[in-house]
């Protein structure tokens, strides 16, 4: 457990330096140390939160305990080397702007097919053209998403 200048206990992983900085640390699955440092103690906290769950939850043997955002960047990797430039810029332009946020960091196990239904219904109410939304659709269908098939 780490402390602050007042000698307040801050958490494990967690450290205040002498200039103020809070420096959050931990360990990944494959033994390399993260460390990152924020202004505030919330910062901090939250970061090394979402880290180690993202750790935890990004195992490509284990895929019913990966999130959605960790088995799509395995996925790409694999589409770069097999389609087309410009099908790859087109599944990653609708993931970014419209997949990551509805279901990017849920679990696998967790997506529904209400999920993708929300995504298109968020677009619709954006103003997307129906020709995008579809190429959302096809984005969709072609991740290998385990709720989805």
């Amino acid at each position: 457990m780490g402390k602050d200048l007042r000698g307040k206990e801050l958490g494990v992983g967690i450290v205040q330096q002498t200039d103020g900085l809070y420096v959050a640390r931990y360990t990944d699955k494959h033994g390399k140390r993260q460390v990152k440092r924020f202004k505030t103690l919330q910062e901090c906290r939250q970061w090394i939160a979402d880290a180690t769950y993202i750790d935890e939850h990004t195992d490509i043997e284990n895929a019913t305990d990966m999130i959605v955002e960790a088995w799509y960047e395995y996925w790409i990797s694999i589409k770069q080397k097999t389609v087309r430039p410009n099908t790859v810029r087109n599944y990653t332009e609708r993931y970014e702007r419209n997949i990551r946020n509805v279901i990017g960091k849920k679990l696998l196990t967790e997506v529904k097919p209400i999920h993708c239904q929300r995504i298109f219904l968020d677009m619709a109410d954006a103003g997307y053209k129906t020709s995008t939304i579809y190429q959302t659709r096809i984005t969709l269908y072609n991740i290998p998403i385990l709720g989805l098939r």
